[in-house]
């Protein structure tokens, strides 16, 4: 483990993925960065969260329409043959 003003880093070796021939390890590595800076609750970038929200539900109600044509389109050819 090391770390910086800003920032750690982090490192372990794991021994999960190896069997008895071969014993192997693996060494995995991570780091978290740490800031100071404060944000104001009028001070967020990025999309809204109500946006989000309708732009999902669209999406989804959007995905059930072409799932449920496509089923009824299904069943309508297998009633002709």
């Amino acid at each position: 483990m090391a770390s910086s003003k800003d920032s750690a880093y982090f490192a372990w070796q794991d021994s999960r993925n190896g069997n008895s021939d071969f014993q192997s390890e693996d060494i995995y590595f991570a780091s978290a960065r740490f800031t100071s800076e404060v944000r104001s609750e009028g001070d967020e970038s990025g999309v809204p969260a109500a946006l989000q929200l309708a732009a999902g539900v669209l999406l989804g109600m959007g995905l059930t329409m072409v799932i449920v044509v496509g089923i009824s389109r299904r069943r309508g050819r297998a009633a002709t043959a």
